[in-house]
């Protein structure tokens, strides 16, 4: 989520390069860090393990968000972009603000369980800058094009008046429109 951030404030175009890189070194810390779970807390027996996600909240959250992770690192690739077409891939790829979130709210039910929620709020206001960011981005570019959509209108709206026959009864009445009389006492 910082790359496009980072990539337009700091003037560093190369980074883009990078993002689907960082994007599966998140998934494989994430399969990690469950993997370190399930190994060293729950001893890899599965019963445990699927008791325990389903008894502790920030555990469950921690593993919808590592399952959501999955279908993002496995079309990570340029066979699997092409086989999904780019808009599909994009749209699945959008996943990621809700992982992040999910992520969030994992850290948060882990931390807040011992009342120490300082680095959460840290993650929370960075989080909340980059999802910002692009809500801004987004708006000012949608303000920027309704704003050459409606230029483009009025250009097309006085092109057709300037082409207007001004000798028929329909050209009076758009030239009277257009330029209409002084009103007099």
């Amino acid at each position: 989520l910082a790359v496009s951030p980072l990539r337009d404030v700091a003037s560093l175009p190369g980074l883009l390069r990078h993002r689907r890189a960082l994007g599966v070194t998140v998934f494989v810390y994430a399969l990690l860090h469950f993997l370190a779970y399930a190994w060293l807390d729950k001893g890899l027996v599965l019963d445990d393990i699927v008791r325990d996600v389903f008894k502790r909240n920030f555990i469950l959250v921690g593993v919808l968000a590592l399952l959501l992770l999955t279908p993002l690192a496995l079309t990570s690739f340029n066979a699997a972009i092409r086989r999904l077409g780019g808009k599909n891939w994009q749209r699945l790829h959008k996943l990621a603000y809700a992982i992040a979130l999910l992520g969030l709210l994992h850290f948060y039910w882990k931390k807040s369980a011992k009342n120490d929620l300082a680095e959460v709020a840290v993650y929370a206001a960075i989080l909340a800058v980059l999802l910002g960011w692009r809500v801004m981005r987004k708006g000012i570019a949608d303000l920027h094009r309704r704003v050459q959509v409606s230029q483009a209108s009025n250009d097309r709206y006085l092109h057709a008046l300037a082409s207007v026959d001004t000798s028929t009864p329909l050209g009076k009445l758009v030239g009277e429109i257009c330029h209409p009389t002084m009103w007099r006492d």
